[in-house]
């Protein structure tokens, strides 16, 4: 059962990075980008 949880979280999270990922492309002002991509770095 642990293994499947934990299949399931690395999943939800790699999905919610390409969720991101993708929407930070939208944007032009790249080093905001960075500076988001900094403080969800810390998050983790």
């Amino acid at each position: 059962m642990k293994k499947i949880l934990i299949i399931i979280l690395i999943v939800v999270v790699l999905t919610l990075n390409t969720i991101v990922f993708a929407e930070g492309n939208k944007n032009d002002e790249k080093i905001n980008n960075l500076d988001s991509y900094k403080i969800s770095d810390s998050v983790y």
